[in-house]
Formats: structure tokens, C-alpha cells, sequence
């Protein structure tokens, strides 16, 4: 498909879906979705020094000649900063195995995951680029965080980048008949700039449907066999889409940093995690 197909898809599809959210899907609480008598199970305020704190955060790094199919970009370990309070992941236009963008990653794997609760972080990006961003995943815990997962559900994913955010439930598992709630044409929010100020994304999650937030205004929500009923980890990482030239276009200022303030998972009694 080529990118003008994706747009005008996107395009359609944020006319649609919008129209339907103004009317019918409004800011969920915890009430409403079941979660009462919340707490917390997982923080990070990136308050340290050095690297992430190890006993919450791997530094991800893919492996040469791992099998990442259409991504334009690796992780290195290097693609990191924590100063004052904050967690800089960064993309870089320079040479690496082979690939011609690498970026920086974080995950809990091995190390926390959990099954059903919210999912909040407030974070900002340095600069708009298209097809450059940050995102946020909860992804299958039997995945390889540094390569694209092949186990079902795959992953449930927030993109922050080029003057909007995207929210997006997909796998890369080939079926004869993917649930029809699955799909990598994602919701477009309304454009929004965020570079100029933190923004707060959330995902909620219950076994009967997944609901995406920014700012506590609910933008997206899906129901059915997509919702993911397996451990989930967490997934931290910016990002060069697969639409990204081989070298940046001279306007296009990188590195390109994605930077979190915190990241907090919170979850029902009646749920369960793991730390």
C-alpha cells in the first residue's frame, strides 16, 4: 500500500471514528471500567542517575541479522540519557548493522509484566517529524522486545510524533481470518503539537475492551477478540518509521529525542501483576 492510500485511509478513518467518539465514547473512569480500588504496582520518576534503574528496565539492543522485516531502524543501548528527573530516548540518522536509523529502547522484560489495569506515562517529543516519533507499547510478554512480535495478541501501542498521536491494536501474526478489531491502520487523534508541553497517555485495560487516553479525555477504545488476554510487558522506545527515507531530508533536525517524566502502572485488586 502506497503512503497516500495510508493517509487517505487515516483521513477516513479519524472523520468516521471521531464523529462516533464525540457522541457515544466519553471519559471512562475507573468505576466505569471495572477498576475500582486501584494501586499502584509498578513506578518509575526517573529520578536517578547513569541508567534506568536495572531492577525495572532493560536497555534493549537488537541482535545483527535479526529478522525485523520493514523497520528502518535498530536499538542500540547507547540511545539513551536520564537527567533531571527525566528519560531521553533518542533516533539517530548514522549506519548500524546494516540499517540506516537506530533508536533507544527500554522494556520490563524478564522484569515486570501484568494482566489487566492502566498503563499511564506523561511524555513530550523534542520535535514534529513525520514518520519519526515515541511510543509507548504493551506487548505480549513471550515476545523478543527487540525484534516484531509473532505471538497473538502482539502488542497494544501509543505513537507520538508528527503533530498527532496514534493508538494502535496489531500483531504480526498471518491469519486466514484476523479478529475484525485488528488492525495496523490506525486511529488518527486530532493534531496536536507535542513539543511544547508533557501530555499525559494512558491505556486502561480490562478483559473486555481496551481504552486509549490523552489528558484523561478517552480518544479510542476497542472490543472483542483484539483485547489482549495474555501477561503484558512494557514497552519504551523512539522510533523511524518504515516510510523514512534512507538519509533524513536536510530539514529534518536528528537526533530526535522522545522523553518521559514517569511511568506508572496501576491495577484492580480483583487483577494481577508480577514485579
Amino acid at each position: 500500500m502506497h503512503l497516500s492510500e495510508i493517509q487517505k485511509g487515516r483521513t477516513t478513518m479519524k472523520t468516521v471514528i471521531w464523529g462516533f467518539l464525540i457522541g457515544v465514547l466519553l471519559p471512562v473512569s475507573h468505576t466505569d471500567q471495572g477498576l475500582n480500588d486501584f494501586v499502584e504496582i509498578f513506578r518509575d520518576d526517573f529520578n536517578g542517575s547513569g541508567t534506568p534503574d536495572p531492577a525495572k528496565w532493560k536497555l534493549e539492543q537488537t541482535a545483527a541479522g535479526a529478522d525485523i522485516r520493514n523497520e528502518r531502524q535498530v536499538f542500540r543501548r547507547e540511545n539513551f540519557a536520564l537527567e533531571n528527573g527525566l528519560l531521553h530516548l533518542f533516533t539517530r540518522n548514522e549506519q548500524y548493522n546494516g540499517y540506516n536509523y537506530t533508536s533507544g529502547r527500554v522494556s520490563t522484560r524478564g522484569l515486570f509484566d501484568f494482566q489487566y489495569g492502566e498503563l499511564e506515562l506523561r511524555a513530550k517529543i523534542t520535535a514534529d517529524i513525520q514518520h519519526i516519533g515515541g511510543t509507548v507499547t504493551l506487548q505480549n510478554s513471550q515476545c523478543d522486545t527487540t525484534i516484531p512480535c509473532r505471538e497473538f495478541p502482539g502488542k497494544a501501542t501509543v505513537f507520538i510524533g508528527g503533530g498527532e498521536a496514534l493508538a494502535s491494536i496489531a500483531d504480526h501474526v498471518p491469519r486466514a481470518r484476523p479478529p475484525p478489531e485488528m488492525s495496523t491502520l490506525y486511529f488518527k487523534t486530532l493534531p496536536s503539537n507535542f513539543t511544547q508541553d508533557f501530555h499525559v497517555f494512558k491505556v486502561t485495560w480490562t478483559p473486555d475492551q481496551l481504552v486509549w487516553f490523552i489528558d484523561d479525555v478517552a480518544v479510542w477504545s476497542i472490543t472483542g477478540e483484539a483485547v489482549p488476554r495474555v501477561r503484558m510487558q512494557v514497552v519504551l522506545n523512539s522510533y523511524a518509521g518504515q516510510f523514512m527515507p534512507s538519509v533524513a531530508p536536510p530539514d529534518v533536525k536528528l537526533p530526535f529525542g522522545f522523553t518521559i517524566d514517569y511511568v506508572v502502572v496501576r491495577q484492580s485488586t480483583n487483577s494481577t501483576g508480577s514485579a
